[in-house]
């Protein structure tokens, strides 16, 4: 099978996947996920407020690139859930009500029928994601966003560090899903495996600029990063795996 014929097979998955993620439950709880946070940018002395004598490509970019990385780890707990919500509602229902059965009879691939769900889930959430950030530095330094934006360094920071944190999510949730006999065995151990990095945070915060979600954040991206971003794509690869073994067998 030629490249061109997998790449279209993984697309229409995932536009059949998009089609049953636009239900009204799913877009709620997406919508929560972006002003689940939000109100916190009214909370005073939050982040040092900008000089706006100061020249913007370097005090006025320094601080977009702080609030960037203060939305990133705002972030972190509601994703967790909408995550482990939405991919336990592609994956381990399917397995557990049978419809993943429905898959042998279709001319796709098991590979692209994975690849076409992570595609459509990931899209999905990271543009509220990025979205979301853009808001918060909004209503951060409103009279400087025009600016922020339009500055190509400064939203490449928003786009690179929500893609890192949500690959992230994404790798170990659906680790997860993949194994979890039951739906909310999937759910509850998806989120406890990703919350115990915030837990570990509380109790020794030495330790948290090296833990998702600080670890994400622009002034902390280092060689943790880059460890946890290895684990998740190590953590796909065995989950596309035992995702066609549990379709072939089910």
């Amino acid at each position: 099978m030629s490249v061109r014929n997998r790449i279209t097979q993984v697309l229409r998955v995932a536009s059949w996947e998009v089609t049953g993620l636009a239900n009204p439950l799913f877009l709620i709880l997406l919508s929560f996920t972006h002003f689940f946070f939000i109100p916190s940018a009214f909370v005073p002395n939050l982040i040092p407020l900008h000089d706006n004598s100061d020249p913007f490509p370097t005090a006025a970019q320094d601080l977009f690139t702080n609030i960037a990385g203060a939305a990133v780890a705002k972030l972190y707990v509601p994703l967790i859930l909408i995550v482990s919500l939405s991919m336990t509602n592609t994956l381990t229902r399917e397995f557990d009500s049978g419809l993943a059965k429905f898959y042998l009879s279709l001319p796709v691939s098991r590979l692209a029928v994975l690849l076409g769900k992570l595609l459509a889930n990931f899209l999905l959430v990271y543009l509220v994601e990025v979205f979301a950030c853009l808001t918060y530095a909004y209503l951060m330094e409103p009279s400087n966003f025009l600016n922020y934006v339009s500055n190509i360094d400064s939203v490449a920071v928003v786009f690179l560090h929500t893609f890192f944190e949500l690959f992230f999510i994404l790798g170990v949730t659906t680790w997860v899903c993949t194994l979890a006999p039951k739906s909310w065995v999937a759910v509850v151990l998806s989120t406890l495996s990703l919350y115990s990095f915030m837990i570990v945070n509380e109790l020794q915060p030495r330790l948290k600029w090296y833990l998702p979600p600080y670890c994400f954040m622009p002034p902390f991206f280092g060689t943790y990063t880059l460890l946890f971003l290895a684990v998740s794509a190590v953590l796909f690869l065995l989950s596309t795996y035992l995702f066609v073994r549990r379709v072939e067998v089910s």
